[in-house]
Protein backbone atom coordinates (compact mmCIF):
# COMPACT_ATOMS: atom_id res chain seq x y z
CA UNK A 1 0.00 0.00 0.00
CA UNK A 2 1.61 3.47 -0.77
CA UNK A 3 1.35 6.74 1.22
CA UNK A 4 -1.47 7.92 -1.18
CA UNK A 5 -3.51 5.01 -0.59
CA UNK A 6 -3.04 5.41 3.02
CA UNK A 7 -3.66 8.96 2.91
CA UNK A 8 -7.06 8.51 1.15
CA UNK A 9 -8.13 5.38 3.82
CA UNK A 10 -7.33 7.78 6.80
CA UNK A 11 -9.68 10.25 5.10
CA UNK A 12 -12.56 8.18 4.14
CA UNK A 13 -11.91 6.84 7.93
CA UNK A 14 -12.90 10.07 8.87
CA UNK A 15 -16.29 10.33 7.57
CA UNK A 16 -19.24 9.44 9.69
CA UNK A 17 -23.42 10.10 8.94
CA UNK A 18 -25.74 10.57 11.65
CA UNK A 19 -29.24 11.88 11.13
CA UNK A 20 -31.22 11.17 14.57
CA UNK A 21 -31.70 13.52 17.17
CA UNK A 22 -29.75 13.46 20.80
CA UNK A 23 -30.86 13.11 24.11
CA UNK A 24 -29.48 15.87 26.18
CA UNK A 25 -25.31 14.95 26.40
CA UNK A 26 -23.82 13.87 29.59
CA UNK A 27 -21.33 15.93 31.29
CA UNK A 28 -17.85 15.00 31.86
CA UNK A 29 -18.56 13.32 35.45
CA UNK A 30 -21.34 11.56 34.49
CA UNK A 31 -19.36 9.51 31.43
CA UNK A 32 -16.68 8.66 33.55
CA UNK A 33 -19.04 7.22 35.96
CA UNK A 34 -21.39 5.69 33.30
CA UNK A 35 -18.19 4.34 31.89
CA UNK A 36 -17.39 2.22 35.38
CA UNK A 37 -21.24 1.43 36.05
CA UNK A 38 -22.88 0.25 32.38
CA UNK A 39 -22.23 -0.16 29.24
CA UNK A 40 -24.98 2.75 28.36
CA UNK A 41 -22.70 4.97 28.25
CA UNK A 42 -21.76 3.80 24.66
CA UNK A 43 -25.55 3.93 23.27
CA UNK A 44 -26.06 7.72 25.39
CA UNK A 45 -22.68 8.93 23.12
CA UNK A 46 -23.52 7.59 20.11
CA UNK A 47 -27.02 9.26 20.44
CA UNK A 48 -24.91 12.36 21.22
CA UNK A 49 -22.96 11.92 17.89
CA UNK A 50 -26.04 12.68 16.29
CA UNK A 51 -25.04 16.31 17.10
CA UNK A 52 -27.55 19.33 17.22
CA UNK A 53 -28.76 21.10 14.34
CA UNK A 54 -25.46 22.48 12.98
CA UNK A 55 -23.10 21.17 15.48
CA UNK A 56 -22.03 17.42 14.32
CA UNK A 57 -21.26 14.48 16.99
CA UNK A 58 -22.09 17.21 19.92
CA UNK A 59 -20.96 16.41 23.70
CA UNK A 60 -20.67 18.14 26.82
CA UNK A 61 -17.12 17.54 28.24
CA UNK A 62 -16.93 19.54 31.72
CA UNK A 63 -19.82 21.36 32.13
CA UNK A 64 -18.57 23.09 35.47
CA UNK A 65 -16.54 24.88 33.09
CA UNK A 66 -18.72 25.18 30.15
CA UNK A 67 -16.31 22.96 27.56
CA UNK A 68 -17.64 21.42 24.57
CA UNK A 69 -16.76 19.20 21.97
CA UNK A 70 -17.76 18.47 18.36
CA UNK A 71 -17.59 18.63 14.94
CA UNK A 72 -17.09 21.68 12.62
CA UNK A 73 -20.22 24.05 13.06
CA UNK A 74 -22.29 25.76 10.72
CA UNK A 75 -23.51 29.33 10.72
CA UNK A 76 -27.01 28.19 13.25
CA UNK A 77 -23.87 26.08 15.23
CA UNK A 78 -21.59 28.74 15.74
CA UNK A 79 -24.85 30.72 16.90
CA UNK A 80 -26.16 28.17 18.79
CA UNK A 81 -22.39 28.12 20.63
CA UNK A 82 -22.51 32.11 21.67
CA UNK A 83 -26.43 31.56 22.77
CA UNK A 84 -25.11 28.71 25.09
CA UNK A 85 -21.90 31.22 26.87
CA UNK A 86 -18.91 29.60 24.48
CA UNK A 87 -16.70 32.78 24.17
CA UNK A 88 -14.02 30.69 23.03
CA UNK A 89 -13.35 27.84 20.04
CA UNK A 90 -10.07 25.38 20.15
CA UNK A 91 -10.20 24.86 16.16
CA UNK A 92 -7.95 21.03 15.29
CA UNK A 93 -8.81 21.15 11.68
CA UNK A 94 -7.73 23.14 8.68
CA UNK A 95 -9.59 26.39 7.36
CA UNK A 96 -9.97 24.89 4.22
CA UNK A 97 -11.94 21.54 5.74
CA UNK A 98 -15.75 21.66 6.35
CA UNK A 99 -18.13 24.45 5.27
CA UNK A 100 -18.92 26.50 8.54
CA UNK A 101 -15.77 28.83 7.76
CA UNK A 102 -16.31 29.68 4.24
CA UNK A 103 -20.29 30.80 4.93
CA UNK A 104 -20.92 34.22 3.45
CA UNK A 105 -21.97 35.06 6.89
CA UNK A 106 -18.69 34.44 8.75
CA UNK A 107 -15.01 35.99 8.20
CA UNK A 108 -11.79 35.20 9.46
CA UNK A 109 -8.98 37.00 10.64
CA UNK A 110 -5.38 36.58 11.61
CA UNK A 111 -2.52 37.37 13.86
CA UNK A 112 0.13 35.63 15.22
CA UNK A 113 2.43 34.68 17.94
CA UNK A 114 5.90 33.79 19.04
CA UNK A 115 4.83 30.20 18.84
CA UNK A 116 3.69 30.32 15.81
CA UNK A 117 0.00 29.83 17.05
CA UNK A 118 -2.00 32.06 14.96
CA UNK A 119 -5.21 33.86 16.76
CA UNK A 120 -8.06 34.29 14.68
CA UNK A 121 -11.49 36.04 15.12
CA UNK A 122 -14.90 34.87 13.95
CA UNK A 123 -17.18 37.76 13.40
CA UNK A 124 -20.84 37.56 11.89
CA UNK A 125 -21.56 39.42 8.87
CA UNK A 126 -25.38 39.03 9.55
CA UNK A 127 -27.63 42.14 7.78
CA UNK A 128 -27.89 42.96 11.70
CA UNK A 129 -24.66 43.46 12.41
CA UNK A 130 -25.42 41.43 16.24
CA UNK A 131 -23.44 38.23 15.50
CA UNK A 132 -21.42 36.48 17.89
CA UNK A 133 -17.90 37.11 17.84
CA UNK A 134 -15.49 34.22 19.37
CA UNK A 135 -12.17 34.23 20.63
CA UNK A 136 -10.08 31.49 18.36
CA UNK A 137 -8.04 29.51 19.06
CA UNK A 138 -6.03 27.94 15.54
CA UNK A 139 -4.34 24.60 16.47
CA UNK A 140 -4.44 22.87 12.96
CA UNK A 141 -3.41 19.13 13.17
CA UNK A 142 -2.65 18.27 9.42
CA UNK A 143 -3.46 14.92 7.63
CA UNK A 144 0.23 13.93 7.83
CA UNK A 145 0.49 14.53 11.72
CA UNK A 146 -2.78 12.01 11.98
CA UNK A 147 -1.21 9.61 9.97
CA UNK A 148 1.87 9.72 10.37
CA UNK A 149 2.52 12.02 13.59
CA UNK A 150 3.43 13.36 16.13
CA UNK A 151 0.22 15.66 16.03
CA UNK A 152 2.25 19.20 17.49
CA UNK A 153 -0.51 20.97 18.84
CA UNK A 154 -2.22 18.68 21.68
CA UNK A 155 -1.18 20.24 25.04
CA UNK A 156 -0.96 23.75 23.79
CA UNK A 157 -4.85 22.98 23.10
CA UNK A 158 -5.20 21.23 26.73
CA UNK A 159 -3.86 24.68 28.37
CA UNK A 160 -6.32 26.51 26.20
CA UNK A 161 -9.52 24.89 27.16
CA UNK A 162 -7.90 25.80 31.25
CA UNK A 163 -7.21 29.69 30.40
CA UNK A 164 -11.06 30.69 30.45
CA UNK A 165 -14.66 29.43 30.78
CA UNK A 166 -16.84 28.57 27.74
CA UNK A 167 -14.84 26.70 25.42
CA UNK A 168 -15.74 24.80 22.29
CA UNK A 169 -13.10 22.13 20.91
CA UNK A 170 -13.37 20.65 17.64
CA UNK A 171 -12.34 19.17 14.55
CA UNK A 172 -13.72 17.95 10.89
CA UNK A 173 -16.11 15.64 12.31
CA UNK A 174 -15.25 15.67 16.15
CA UNK A 175 -14.21 12.39 16.55
CA UNK A 176 -10.31 12.10 16.03
CA UNK A 177 -8.47 15.05 16.51
CA UNK A 178 -10.97 16.08 19.60
CA UNK A 179 -11.15 12.47 21.01
CA UNK A 180 -7.79 12.70 21.35
CA UNK A 181 -7.41 16.27 22.71
CA UNK A 182 -10.56 15.45 25.29
CA UNK A 183 -8.88 12.17 26.44
CA UNK A 184 -5.81 13.88 27.40
CA UNK A 185 -7.77 16.74 29.24
CA UNK A 186 -9.82 14.02 31.09
CA UNK A 187 -6.70 12.72 32.24
CA UNK A 188 -4.18 15.78 33.29
CA UNK A 189 -6.97 18.21 34.38
CA UNK A 190 -9.86 15.96 35.46
CA UNK A 191 -7.75 13.04 36.82
CA UNK A 192 -9.57 10.36 34.63
CA UNK A 193 -7.66 7.26 34.17
CA UNK A 194 -6.35 6.58 30.47
CA UNK A 195 -8.52 3.52 30.39
CA UNK A 196 -11.75 5.51 31.14
CA UNK A 197 -10.69 8.17 28.91
CA UNK A 198 -9.63 5.47 26.04
CA UNK A 199 -13.52 4.04 26.43
CA UNK A 200 -14.93 7.40 25.92
CA UNK A 201 -12.77 8.16 23.07
CA UNK A 202 -13.42 5.22 21.07
CA UNK A 203 -17.12 5.35 21.72
CA UNK A 204 -17.10 8.86 20.24
CA UNK A 205 -16.02 7.31 16.99
CA UNK A 206 -12.13 7.64 17.07
CA UNK A 207 -10.23 5.42 14.30
CA UNK A 208 -7.25 3.40 15.98
CA UNK A 209 -6.41 3.19 11.96
CA UNK A 210 -4.88 7.45 11.96
CA UNK A 211 -1.92 5.67 13.67
CA UNK A 212 -0.10 9.30 14.15
CA UNK A 213 -3.13 9.98 16.72
CA UNK A 214 -3.12 6.50 18.12
CA UNK A 215 0.82 6.35 18.51
CA UNK A 216 0.71 9.51 20.12
CA UNK A 217 -2.12 8.31 22.64
CA UNK A 218 -0.37 5.06 23.61
CA UNK A 219 2.81 7.09 24.65
CA UNK A 220 0.71 9.37 26.12
CA UNK A 221 1.65 10.54 29.06
CA UNK A 222 5.49 9.94 28.25
CA UNK A 223 6.12 12.64 25.61
CA UNK A 224 8.49 15.71 27.62
CA UNK A 225 5.57 17.85 27.23
CA UNK A 226 2.96 16.43 29.76
CA UNK A 227 6.49 15.39 32.40
CA UNK A 228 6.79 19.25 32.43
CA UNK A 229 2.88 19.61 32.86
Amino acid sequence: MNKHQIIILGLMAGLCGCATPPRAPLSGAAYRDSINASSDVVSAIKEDRAGLAGIPNFAVVDATRNILRGGEPDTNGFRYLAAHGITNIVKLNLESEGAGWKDEDWAIGHGGSTEGLAQARVTSFSASRTGPVFNISYLPITVEEQLIGPPKWVAHAVRQLQVDPGNYVHCLHGQDRTGLVVACYRVMVQHWTKADAEKEMLAHGFHKELHGLWEYWENFPNQAIWKQW
